[in-house]
């Protein structure tokens, strides 16, 4: 019950930080204007597109929190998604909770849920005292993955948010800065090409980057102790 009660704690700091880029994604938009924050595109990817998208963010997780090809191949085995695993890693590192034991509460539970509140039932939250708020899975992922953005190539939380908005996935956002990285380039200029609705071979070939998927070095590594086993 105690990790129970620990793993809770991080949804509440998960909740906190969804809230905060919906303001800050609301105050870019105000910005923007009514246009672009109206703007989406809509692209598909290829299954060769999708499988580079997953080894580069897989490796880029194994690079940034320091786990071994092992490590991650025994992980993948209980959590396949490989944004599931990266949110699963930030809540054991920030509660000090072996990542096998969240992942065994996630399943059961939800990344929502609050004990005493959600009863297994459907992510929930208890705010404060006669305030609930309802947090799906996807906004949490979602969230981790915008502060895994941040952390390992800089790219501003609110610039992803907006890309996410407009219709692009999480696989063509880690593909657009690989490429821009490579390429040396605004991702912006990558990821208006892909709007436009090119493919990913089409943008690296056009500007010369192989179409092999290694990452990038973080610009810093997760500093936490992580934990894998019960």
């Amino acid at each position: 019950m105690e990790e129970v009660g620990r793993v809770c704690v991080a949804w509440r700091r998960w909740q906190l930080a969804i809230a905060l880029a919906g303001i800050a994604l609301a105050a870019v938009a105000v910005q923007a204007g009514p246009a672009a924050a109206s703007a989406r595109v809509s692209v598909t990817l290829t299954s060769e597109e999708r499988d580079a998208a997953r080894t580069l963010l897989l490796g880029s997780v194994s690079a940034y929190f320091g786990l071994g090809d092992d490590v991650m191949v025994e992980l993948e085995k209980e959590e396949p998604r490989p944004i599931g695993l990266l949110t699963a890693i930030y809540v054991a590192a920030e509660e000090k909770l072996p990542v096998r034991r969240v992942l065994t509460i996630q399943k059961a539970r939800g990344w929502g849920w609050v004990h005493g509140q959600g009863h297994g039932k459907g992510p929930k939250w208890k705010a404060k005292e006669k305030t609930v708020v309802v947090v799906d899975d996807a906004s949490v992922e979602r969230e981790a993955f915008v502060r895994f953005v941040y952390e390992y190539y800089a790219v501003p939380r609110t610039q992803v948010v907006v890309w996410l908005d407009q219709g692009l996935s999480p696989d063509d956002v880690i593909l657009a800065i690989h490429v821009a990285k490579r390429a040396h380039v605004s991702v912006e200029r990558v990821v208006a090409l892909r709007t436009q609705g090119l493919g990913w071979r089409v943008i690296a070939a056009r500007y010369h980057v192989p179409w092999v998927w290694y990452p990038i070095e973080p610009r810093a590594r997760f500093s936490a102790s992580i934990t894998i086993d019960f």
